[in-house]
C-alpha cells in the first residue's frame, strides 16, 4: 500500500495486527476516516498493475548498476532486510533528470578527502555482479537503520557528514534535515541513499570508506567495525587505517572466565548506576539481542545452581563452633571471591544489554526465540501482586529497555524497584509489570497526578489491576508539540527523553517560537543548553543551504495553505523546491519567510523549467494542442519560438502543469489503461490510440466517463470527438488532468451540445480561472446540469468570483456547487453568497471554512441562506 494514501502509523498498525479480524477492523476504520480512500486505492492499484505489466513483458537479467547522478534520488534494490515492527528500509527510486536548454553549473566539491561524486564521475561501468561493499551494506541495511533510529539526536550529525562527503544528494540532505519525518523514516532515507550511491559508483570502496569514517566521527564505532568485518567476509578490502577495534563492548555478551580472578580483590556488588545517556548509543542488532537474551538466561541459571550448591554443601556439615571462623572464612574464600566476580560481571552484562537493546528486538526475541529454552516459572497475579499494564506510543519500540526503566523511575521513584516480571503484548506496544498489591492505590494516585507529563512522553494508557486510566489518544501524540509543552513547564527530564524519541529541537510552536526561544522566555537555562546542544549546526552546514538556480521557482498567484502542512505564499515570492516526488505536490521553502511545507506545483514556475518544457515539445513526434503546433511549425528562430512559448504559458497558466505531466508520462513510457463497466468507462493515463478506441466502442449504455491523469494529446483526442455530443451521458469526471485553453474550448462545446449531462466533476489541479470563466459562460443557459464540483483546484482564484456569481444568477438547473480547496479569497465569497438570494434552486453550496467567520459577520443576509451553505475543511 502506498504510504501517500495512509499515514505511516496507520499502515504499521494494519501490518502488525495480531489477527485478520483486527487488521480488517483497522482497515474499516481507515475507510471511515478517509472517505476517498477506496477511490485513491483503486487508482494506485491501477498504477501498480500498469507498472507490473511493463516489468513482466520480459524476464530481466540480474540487476545491473544504472547510470545515476548525485543530485538525483535513488531507487529500490531487489531485496532489503525485513523489520519486525517497521516497514523494511526501502531506498527511493531513480528518476531521469530533465534535459536542460542551458548548461547548468557543476556543484563545487565540498571535501578534499571524500570520494568525488560529481555527475560526470558517477557514470558506472555495467557489471554483472554487485560489489562486495554494496552486498555488505544491503545485508546490514536494517541494522543500520535501527541503529540510527535509536540514536535520533545523532541523525542530523550523520546527515551532515555524509552530505559533506558527497555520499547523499542535496535533496535527501534537505529532506532529512528539515522535514517532520519520524526518526525511522529519516534514517531509512539516509542509508537507502548511500546504498544507491554504492551501487552505481565506479569506486564503491571509496564510498564505503567514507561511510565508515562518517560513522566513526559521530561515535558509532561498533557499527563501523561490523561493516568492515563483514566486508572482509565478502572478499572486500577495508582500509587498514580505519580498522580500529572499538573500545566499547560490541556483539553478543560473553560469559566471564573467573578462574584466573579468584584471588583478585573484587568490587562491591551494586545495581545499575545509570546516568544521563550519552549522545550515541551502540545498539545491538536483532540477532545479537536474541543471542544475548539466551546467554543471560543460561548464565543466570548457572549462577543460581552454583549458589544453591555451595550453600547446600556448607549446611550439610552441622559442626559449628562460634569460637571458630572456619565456616565464615570458607564462605568468604570459596564463595564470595568467585561468585561475586561472576555476579558483578553478570550485572554489568545486564546493564549493557539494557542500554543497547531496542524494545522491539527484545519483544520479537521473546516471541520467536525463547520458546525453545527451558520454561521458567511465570509469575501470576494473586492477592500479593497486581498487574500494571502500560500502553505506549509505537515510537517506544525504537527505544532501549534502560530508557523505559528511567521513565518508570522518574514517575514512580523508589517504587519502580518493586516492579517485577516485565512482559510484552502484541499488536499495539504494551508492557505488563507486577507490583505488590499494597502499593496499587498509591500507584493509581501517582498516575492521576502525572497524566499530562506521561502523555507528553508517549504513554497512552495505564491499567492497575482492573482500573484503567486513559492518558492520551494515540493519534494525538506529536512529539514536537510535546517538546514545546515540556520546555514551558521546565522539565529537563522530559526534554531529554523527547529528544531521544525524535522530537525536533528546531521545531516551532503555533506562535512561530522555537523550543530554545520558549526556554528563554521561561528562564530555563539548563533546558536551553540541552536544546542548543541537540540542535547545533556547524557553520559549514549553513553554507550548504544556498539554493541552486534550478531549484528556484516563482509563485504565480497568492496561495493560502489549504491544510496545515501547506505553505502560504504571495504572488512573485521566490521559493526553493527540493523534492518533487509527486507531480502536483512538491516540498520546498519560502526564501522570504524561511517556512518549509508542501507547495502546489501548479502555482509556481521557473524560467529554466519553462525552457526545458519548450525543448520537450520541440523534440516529441506529436503535439495535438493547436497553439503548440503553431510554435513548432513557426519558421522563426529559437529565440522567437521561446518568446512565443513564454507568452502562451503566461496567457494560460495551467499549460505548465499539463506539459509537466506530458513530459513525465513520455519519459517513463507510461502505458495507460481503460476499464469498461456496464454503466461507465474509466480511463487511466490513456494514449490517444486508446482514446480513439473508447470513442469507437462507447455507447448509450455508458452513463459515466471518468478521465484520470490524461496527457494533452489524449484529452484533445477524447473531448474533440463529436460522438460525445449525442451520447446519453449522465456524469463526466476529470481528475488530475490540467485542461489548457484548447481543451476547455472542446469541453465547452461538449457541454453546450450534450443535453443529458447532469453532473460535471473537475478536480485535483485540473482547471484555472480562465477555464472556470469559459465553463460558467457555457453553462449559464444550460438546463440539465444539476451538480458542478470544482474541489482541489488551487488555480481558481478571486478572478473566478464574478463568473461563478453570474452562473448562479442565470442558470436554472444547478442544485449543488462545490468550491472547496481553491484559492478564492474571503473578499470574493460575499458576491457568490449574494447570488443565492436570487437563485432559490441551489440547495447546497460548499465553501472552505476559513471564510466562514468573516462572511457570517460581514454579509448582512447570511441568516436567510445559512441552511444552504456548508463550510468544510
Amino acid at each position: 500500500m502506498e504510504e501517500s494514501l495512509l499515514d505511516a502509523d496507520t499502515i504499521r498498525k494494519i501490518r502488525n495486527a495480531v489477527s485478520a479480524d483486527e487488521g480488517m477492523s483497522l482497515f474499516r476504520q481507515a475507510f471511515e476516516e478517509h472517505p476517498t480512500l477506496l477511490h485513491e486505492m483503486r487508482i494506485a492499484t491501477g498504477k501498480i498493475e500498469v507498472s507490473l505489466q511493463k516489468t513482466l513483458k520480459t524476464s530481466p537479467p540480474p540487476p545491473v548498476p544504472k547510470l545515476c547522478q548525485k543530485s538525483l534520488p535513488t531507487y529500490t534494490p531487489a531485496s532489503s532486510p525485513v523489520q519486525n515492527t517497521q516497514p523494511p528500509p526501502v531506498p527511493p527510486r531513480y528518476h531521469k533528470k530533465p534535459s536542460t536548454a542551458e548548461t547548468l553549473p557543476t556543484p563545487k566539491p565540498r571535501s578534499n578527502t571524500g570520494p568525488s561524486l560529481s555527475p560526470q564521475a558517477l557514470v558506472a561501468t555495467p557489471s554483472a555482479l554487485p560489489s562486495p561493499e554494496y552486498i555488505t551494506m544491503r545485508e546490514m541495511l536494517a541494522d543500520l537503520v535501527d541503529l540510527l533510529t535509536g540514536n535520533a539526536p545523532a541523525i542530523s550529525q550523520l546527515n551532515n557528514h555524509l552530505f559533506s562527503s558527497d555520499l547523499i544528494p542535496k535533496a535527501v540532505h534537505v529532506t532529512v534535515g528539515t522535514t517532520g519525518l519520524t526518526p525511522y523514516d529519516r534514517a531509512n532515507k539516509i542509508f537507502s541513499s548511500v546504498l544507491a550511491t554504492l551501487e552505481c559508483h565506479p569506486n564503491p570502496n571509496s564510498v564505503f570508506s567514507s561511510l565508515i569514517t562518517s560513522l566513526q566521527k559521530i561515535g558509532l564505532n561498533s557499527m563501523a567495525y561490523k561493516l568492515m568485518k563483514n566486508l572482509k567476509r565478502k572478499g572486500g578490502h577495508a582500509d587498514p587505517n580505519l580498522e580500529q577495534q572499538p573500545s566499547v563492548s560490541m556483539g553478543p555478551l560473553q560469559p566471564v572466565d573467573v578462574t584466573a580472578q579468584s584471588h583478585t580483590p573484587q568490587p562491591t556488588i551494586t545495581g545499575s548506576q545509570s546516568s544521563t545517556p550519552t549522545t550515541v548509543i551502540e545498539l545491538s542488532s536483532k540477532d545479537e539481542v536474541a543471542i544475548n537474551i539466551g546467554s543471560l538466561h543460561s548464565r543466570f541459571a548457572s549462577l543460581d545452581t552454583k549458589i544453591r550448591g555451595e550453600i547446600t554443601k556448607i549446611v550439610q556439615n552441622p559442626h559449628y563452633d562460634f569460637f571458630s571462623c572456619g565456616v565464615l572464612k570458607h564462605l568468604t574464600d570459596t564463595y564470595l571471591s568467585t561468585a561475586q566476580t561472576e555476579l558483578t560481571q553478570y550485572i554489568d552484562s545486564v546493564d549493557k544489554f539494557s542500554e543497547s537493546s531496542q524494545l522491539k528486538h527484545i519483544r520479537s526475541t521473546i516471541k520467536e526465540k525463547l520458546s525453545s529454552l527451558p520454561p521458567a516459572a511465570s509469575p501470576n497475579t494473586s492477592d500479593q501482586a497486581k498487574p500494571v499494564v502500560i500502553k505506549l506510543n509505537d515510537r517506544w519500540e525504537e527505544m532501549t529497555i534502560s530508557k523505559l526503566k528511567a521513565v518508570l523511575k522518574h514517575y514512580f521513584g523508589v517504587t519502580s524497584d518493586l516492579f517485577s516480571h516485565i512482559s510484552f503484548d502484541y499488536g499495539s506496544f504494551v508492557i505488563t509489570l507486577l507490583v505488590p498489591t499494597s502499593l496499587s492505590q498509591s500507584i493509581i494516585d501517582l498516575i492521576n497526578k502525572k497524566t499530562n507529563s506521561m502523555g507528553r512522553l508517549g504513554i497512552l494508557e495505564v491499567s492497575v489491576d482492573k482500573d484503567t486510566i486513559p492518558i492520551r489518544r494515540e493519534g494525538d501524540n506529536n512529539f514536537d508539540i510535546s517538546l514545546h509543552e515540556s520546555v514551558k513547564v521546565g522539565d529537563s527530564f522530559e526534554v531529554s527523553m523527547l529528544l531521544q524519541l525524535g522530537a525536533d529541537p528546531n521545531s516551532k510552536d503555533e506562535r512561530g517560537k522555537s523550543a530554545v526561544e520558549i526556554a528563554d522566555e521561561g528562564g530555563h537555562t539548563q533546558i536551553k543548553e540541552i536544546l542548543l546542544t541537540a540542535g547545533e549546526k556547524d557553520q559549514w552546514t549553513q553554507s550548504l543551504d544556498t539554493p541552486t538556480a534550478e531549484s528556484i521557482y516563482t509563485a504565480r498567484i497568492d496561495y493560502h495553505g489549504i491544510r496545515n502542512g501547506h505553505l502560504s505564499f504571495s504572488e512573485g515570492e521566490q521559493l526553493e523546491i527540493y523534492e518533487k516526488d509527486d507531480i502536483f505536490w512538491w516540498k520546498g521553502r519560502s526564501l522570504v519567510s524561511g517556512d518549509e511545507r508542501d507547495i502546489p506545483s501548479s502555482c509556481v514556475y521557473s524560467m529554466l523549467e519553462s525552457l526545458q518544457l519548450l525543448e520537450f515539445i520541440l523534440s516529441v513526434e506529436e503535439v495535438s494542442l493547436p497553439i503548440l503546433q503553431k510554435i513548432r511549425n513557426d519558421s522563426s528562430s529559437n529565440d522567437e519560438k521561446a518568446s512565443l512559448f513564454l507568452e502562451t504559458i503566461n496567457d494560460d497558466p495551467i499549460m505548465i502543469s499539463a506539459l509537466r505531466q506530458d513530459k513525465e508520462q513520455h519519459d517513463k513510457g507510461v502505458t495507460g489503461s481503460v476499464d469498461w463497466y456496464s454503466g461507465r468507462v474509466i480511463l487511466y493515463s490513456p494514449s490517444p490510440v486508446q482514446c480513439n478506441e473508447v470513442i469507437s466502442n462507447i455507447n448509450n449504455n455508458h452513463k459515466e466517463i471518468i478521465l484520470r491523469s490524461l496527457s494533452t494529446n489524449s484529452t484533445v483526442s477524447l473531448l474533440s470527438s463529436t460522438k460525445l455530443h449525442t451520447l446519453n451521458l449522465r456524469s463526466l469526471e476529470i481528475l488530475y488532468t490540467p485542461l489548457t485553453n484548447d481543451c476547455i474550448q472542446y469541453l465547452c462545446i461538449l457541454l453546450t451540445n450534450n443535453k443529458t449531462i447532469q453532473e460535471l466533476v473537475i478536480r485535483f489541479h485540473s482547471i484555472s480561472d480562465r477555464g472556470v470563466t469559459n465553463i460558467c459562460q457555457a453553462l449559464e443557459h444550460n438546463s440539465t446540469l444539476t451538480s458542478l464540483d470544482l474541489i482541489n483546484n488551487p488555480l481558481i482564484t478571486s478572478t473566478s468570483g464574478q463568473a461563478l456569481s453570474h452562473l448562479l444568477l442565470n442558470n436554472s438547473s444547478l442544485v449543488e456547487l462545490d468550491l472547496r480547496k481553491t484559492s478564492l479569497s474571503t473578499e470574493s465569497i460575499p458576491l457568490i453568497l449574494q447570488s443565492l438570494m436570487d437563485n432559490k434552486k441551489i440547495r447546497r453550496l460548499w465553501l472552505d471554512n476559513r471564510h466562514e467567520e468573516t462572511c457570517i459577520n460581514t454579509y448582512p443576509n447570511y441568516h436567510l441562506i445559512q441552511d444552504r451553505v456548508d463550510w468544510k475543511r
